[in-house]
């Protein structure tokens, strides 16, 4: 099951090190660089992440994809996607798709 933490007397901790799949970040306008870079612990878990960032302000985020292009992550592990109100539903509408069934992700984006 993964490695078992005394945390309490009364408390089963289990750490389980195996990914769960593909995360998801919307970035607000106040916060450009604070979201991802919270969010690339699941990248380092092992999951894939999707960032929209706001697009008020997506240059935080493009650089942080560009530094992680130059530090030798793999294609398609952290996807920038851009747009505003439009794109987040359609983000939003397929991770619901995904999660309520069992269905791989796979994201498209048409414009």
């Amino acid at each position: 099951m993964g490695d078992k933490l005394e945390v309490s007397k009364d408390m089963d901790t289990y750490v389980r090190r195996e990914p769960l799949g593909v995360g998801a970040a919307i970035c607000p306008f106040n916060f450009p660089a604070m979201i991802p870079l919270w969010n690339m612990v699941s990248i380092a878990a092992g999951n894939t992440l999707i960032i929209k960032p706001s697009e008020r302000d997506p240059g935080a985020t493009m650089i942080i994809a560009e530094l992680c292009e130059r530090a030798g992550l793999p294609p398609g592990v952290l996807s920038v996607i851009h747009g505003s109100k439009d794109s987040f539903v359609q983000l939003f509408t397929l991770l619901l798709r995904c999660i309520f069934s069992t269905c791989p992700f796979i994201f498209i984006v048409q414009r």
